[in-house]
């Protein structure tokens, strides 16, 4: 992608001007700050943020690549400064790695902050300096521009985000939030469909995790992906309390036209509430160009059989097919729960004949073509489901009652009170 390429060189220049910016502000002060401050510390910054905004892998290059440029550009000690922000550095991917909230991005600067410490007292100890006031000062100066590092990067870590139309875990974690206004009205308007998207979520994620894509963003985008039926939920199932089904006073034709207009809906809603751009792809594919074949049927069997009475495309959803791994997992696990509640005895028997029939299905409608998954996580996937919802159909064993106490027992408890 261009746009993460360019995401990556902006940090990296980033640093590097603030790198030189430090060092002219050091180096024309009056009262020689350049002899103070020795061990600047500017990998950190780098590290946490491409680590958070991309992946563990590129933030550990652009780590040491930064280092070796720094050490050989700056006018700072080169052994010292090279060493400690390589090690503060290392140590902020390998936690940053885990960043959940932003109030963490300060735990993450602490331990990259003892990690300066231990090399501040290893430098001191060789020099044999270890009990000259340098050392104090060192540390305190490492404190300072790690304090600084913390600052900038929650203030920065939003603006990236937005400029480049990445998704943190940290944001992530915030529309996870039960409180978001999308969510409430979800749970109020069509409460049957807020809990079925939980439960899609948690299988969604399991399969995630399962092939290495990224669980948490399909247990949240999964919250959102049917939001569209809040504008006609009690057209939905899930959403039905009993009493008349109002498809009955509907042709299938306009049935199946309620049902596919619940993805547009969808669409429109988090548009207007500036959701995230990669939520809106979800709530589009993941129903794919898939057939309404409930109602398609019901067209058909009306038209006496004659499939040219019935045209197939006002049965089927706009897409567009899913083009992620995360996309596919969602359509799969969306599919296979709302399945699995028609059926009599859910075990691990029936729902993996349901699932082999969901999927094979979809395969030759050709919903998978565009997505990355392959041949091998889709079986990965299909037993992951498989074992999740067998375990969310776990029996329990009957409680007897309580046998009613004798007329003798409620007398003498009754003396006793």
């Amino acid at each position: 992608s261009n746009r993460r390429l360019f995401l990556v060189v902006s940090i990296i220049v980033l640093t590097l001007a603030l790198a030189k910016a430090v060092e002219f502000v050091l180096l024309t002060s009056n009262n020689d700050l350049i002899e103070t401050v020795r061990y600047p510390l500017f990998v950190p910054f780098a590290s946490i943020l491409l680590c958070a905004l991309m992946n563990p892998a590129i933030a550990t290059f652009a780590a040491g690549f930064l280092t070796i440029l720094l050490t050989m550009t700056l006018t700072f000690d080169r052994t010292g400064f090279m060493i400690i922000n390589l090690a503060a550095g290392v140590v902020a991917v390998l936690t940053t790695h885990s960043l959940k909230r932003r109030k963490e991005i300060f735990e993450v600067c602490f331990k990259a902050y003892l990690a300066c410490i231990a090399v501040i007292l290893s430098i001191h100890l060789y020099d044999n300096t270890f009990w000259k006031g340098a050392i104090l000062n060192d540390v305190i100066v490492s404190a300072v521009f790690m304090f600084l590092t913390a600052i900038l990067v929650v203030g920065l870590l939003p603006l990236l985000e937005s400029a480049f139309k990445v998704m943190t875990d940290v944001t992530l974690m915030e529309y996870m939030d039960p409180n978001n206004d999308i969510l409430r009205r979800l749970t109020i308007e069509a409460p049957g469909t807020y809990q079925h998207s939980v439960v899609v979520g948690n299988l969604a994620e399991a399969a995630a995790t399962a092939v290495g894509a990224n669980g948490l963003f399909c247990r949240v985008a999964t919250l959102y992906h049917d939001i569209g039926k809040m504008a006609t939920p009690q057209y939905f199932t899930e959403n039905q309390q009993g009493g008349m089904n109002l498809h009955q006073l509907l042709t299938p034709r306009e049935s199946a036209e309620v049902i596919i207009a619940h993805v547009p809906e969808g669409v429109a809603i988090a548009r207007q509430a500036n959701l995230p751009e990669q939520f809106v792809d979800i709530i589009k594919e993941h129903h794919g160009t898939t057939l309404v074949y409930y109602f398609y049927r019901k067209a058909l069997d009306q038209a006496g059989g004659d499939k040219a009475m019935v045209d197939q495309s006002e049965f089927r959803y706009a897409g567009p097919k899913p083009r992620s791994k995360e996309s596919a997992i969602i359509m799969i696990a969306d599919t296979l729960e709302a399945a699995s509640r028609s059926l009599d005895k859910v075990n691990e028997e029936s729902l993996t004949e349901l699932a082999n029939r969901l999927i094979r299905e979809k395969a030759e409608d050709g919903q998978f073509d565009e997505c990355l998954l392959t041949f091998e996580e889709l079986a990965i996937v299909k037993d992951t489901l498989i074992k999740t919802l067998v375990a969310y159909g776990h029996s329990r064993i009957k409680y007897p009652k309580k046998d009613s106490l004798s007329q003798k027992d409620e007398e003498l408890l009754s003396s006793e009170a």
